[in-house]
């Protein structure tokens, strides 16, 4: 199950995510090399913001389901 959840976590929502944020920036800076940077280092930033927001979202969904020792 903790599998799960970090694939989905870290495969679809952070390299995804991250890659359709740089795509959208990417098209709206234009293709010269300091829109594609700043659009790069934007995205990764956004990319793994995400990913935590949806493991908070996760483990607030998760509390009560299984006893915590």
């Amino acid at each position: 199950l903790s599998l799960g959840a970090n694939v989905l976590n870290l495969a679809v929502v952070g390299a995804w995510g991250g890659g359709a944020i740089y795509a959208g920036l990417r098209s709206v800076l234009g293709e010269h090399s300091r829109g594609s940077l700043f659009a790069a280092v934007l995205a990764s930033y956004l990319s793994v913001l995400l990913a935590a927001g949806v493991f908070c979202g996760e483990f607030a969904l998760s509390v009560g389901t299984v006893p915590f020792d």
